[in-house]
C-alpha cells in the first residue's frame, strides 16, 4: 500500500467518524432551557367581586425551580379568588 493510499484511508476513516458524530448529535432530544422563577417580598393584593388577587406566582409551571417566599396578603373577602403562594398550571 502506497503512501497516498494510507493518507486516503486515514481521511476516509476520519470522515466516517465525523458522520457518526453528526448522526448521534442529531438524534439527541432538544431540551428546553430551564428557567428558575423566584418571587419574594411582594405586597398586598385584593380582589373585588369576581376578580383575582395574586401576591405570589401564577402561570405555567417552569421547567426549572420555583421559589416563593415572604409574599404579601392576598385578600378575596369581596367574593374573588386569592393566591399568596404559587398557583401553577
Amino acid at each position: 500500500m502506497g503512501r497516498h493510499d494510507k493518507i486516503a484511508s486515514a481521511l476516509s476513516a476520519l470522515a466516517a467518524l465525523d458522520a457518526v458524530g453528526v448522526a448521534v448529535w442529531a438524534a439527541l432530544p432538544v431540551l428546553p432551557p430551564q428557567t428558575d422563577v423566584r418571587t419574594s417580598n411582594t405586597g398586598q393584593a385584593m380582589a373585588g367581586r369576581g376578580g383575582r388577587a395574586n401576591s405570589g406566582a401564577s402561570g405555567k409551571a417552569p421547567e426549572g425551580r420555583i421559589q416563593v417566599d415572604r409574599t404579601g396578603e392576598a385578600d378575596a373577602s369581596k367574593s374573588g379568588e386569592a393566591n399568596s403562594g404559587a398557583e401553577l398550571d
